[in-house]
């Protein structure tokens, strides 16, 4: 949904399954894994930065309920990042 809305506000958006939810073959099935999640937000940036329509230099965050506190663990690291924000 914050997705949706943002989009129609004009940005560039993606949300996705994380790693073991969702849509996703594979095993194991629905679990928490916190390195995993922070990974798959590091793999949407990878992602982001290849569509010729990004500013690569105004890419940011959003986290909503658990993917806020994933989200402000991959901006410690990830340069990319030049905003944050939780819900």
């Amino acid at each position: 949904l914050y997705a949706e809305k943002l989009a129609e506000l004009g940005y560039v958006t993606i949300a996705f399954d994380a790693s073991y939810q969702g849509e996703s073959e594979g095993e194991p099935r629905y679990i928490e894994e916190p390195v995993a999640r922070v990974e798959d937000i590091r793999c949407a940036v990878d992602y982001l930065t290849t569509l010729t329509y990004v500013d690569k230099n105004r890419i940011g965050v959003l986290g909503v309920c658990a993917g806020g506190g994933y989200a402000v663990n991959a901006a410690m690291t990830e340069r990319r990042f030049k905003a944050v924000g939780t819900v």
